[in-house]
C-alpha cells in the first residue's frame, strides 16, 4: 500500500493505521500481542509516511457478563483501566524503538459501552482479497522469508504435509520476530505474501487427492488473518 501511495506521489495523504482484531476478547495476552503488531506496523510506517498520526486499535473490549473475571467466552480476565493501560505502554515502545512519533490512538469497542443495555447478533461473513505483492528477492532478504520462497519453489505432491508444516513454523517465527522488532515490515510483508502462495498451492495439491491430509484440510478450512 505505501509502495503505491509513493508511486503514485500522495503517500502524504496516509494519515491512518487501522485493524481489528474481532469481538469480545476475553484474554489480556491476545490484546497486548495485537496491539505490539500493530504499533510496530505504525512505528515503521510512520518513517515512510510522515504524515501518519493516528492508531485505530478497533473494538474487542471484552466484557464481563458472569462476573467471574476469566477468559471464559462470557467473560474477561482485565478491566478496562488494564486495557488502557497495556494498550498505551506497548504503542510508546514500539514507538521509542524506532524514533517515531506517538500516534493519537482510536478505539471502536462499542460492545462495552452498550452491553449493559442490549444484545446485538449478526452475521459476519470473512471478505478474502487478492494475495499480497512480494518484491522480488534481495540480499538483505530475511532468511526466513528466503525459506518461504524456497518452499513455494519445491512444493509438490510427494512434500505437500512437511513442505507445508515448515512454511506454517515459517511464517509464525517471522510474525514473532516482527513483533519483538527484529523483522522488517517489508520481510514481515514478503513473509505474509509468500505464506498465501504456499497455502494456495497446498489447495490445489490436495483437492484431487481421494484422502487428503486431514490436518491440512483443517487448517485450510480455518479462516486466516488479513493484513492492510
Amino acid at each position: 500500500m505505501v509502495r503505491e501511495l509513493t508511486n503514485a506521489g500522495a503517500v502524504e495523504r496516509l494519515s491512518l493505521l487501522h485493524f481489528h482484531i474481532g469481538s469480545q476478547i476475553t484474554q489480556i495476552k491476545r490484546i497486548k500481542t495485537a496491539v505490539r503488531e500493530g504499533a510496530r506496523i505504525y512505528a515503521e510506517l510512520q518513517q515512510l509516511a510522515p504524515q501518519l498520526r493516528y492508531l485505530d486499535l478497533g473494538g474487542g473490549i471484552g466484557v464481563d457478563y458472569d462476573g467471574s473475571r476469566t477468559s471464559y467466552p462470557s467473560s474477561a480476565n482485565y478491566s478496562l483501566e488494564e486495557y488502557a493501560s497495556q494498550v498505551v505502554f506497548e504503542v510508546i515502545e514500539a514507538c521509542r524503538e524506532v524514533g517515531a512519533r506517538q500516534p493519537t490512538l482510536l478505539t471502536e469497542s462499542g460492545r462495552v459501552v452498550v452491553a449493559n443495555h442490549a444484545v446485538t447478533i449478526a452475521d459476519l461473513r470473512e471478505v478474502q482479497g487478492e494475495l499480497l505483492p512480494v518484491p522480488e528477492p534481495s540480499e538483505d532478504e530475511h532468511r526466513l522469508v528466503h525459506e518461504l520462497r524456497s518452499t513455494l519453489e519445491s512444493l509438490n505432491i510427494k512434500n505437500v504435509e512437511e513442505y507445508f508444516h515448515d512454511a506454517i513454523d515459517y511464517r509464525d517465527e517471522c510474525l514473532q520476530l516482527f513483533s519483538r522488532g527484529y523483522l522488517s515490515l517489508q520481510d514481515r510483508a514478503s513473509a505474509e505474501g509468500l505464506f498465501g502462495r504456499i497455502r494456495n498451492k497446498v489447495e490445489k495439491i490436495v483437492e484431487p487427492m481421494p484422502h487428503p491430509p486431514e490436518e491440512i484440510v483443517d487448517f485450510l478450512g480455518k479462516a486466516h488473518q488479513k493484513y492492510w
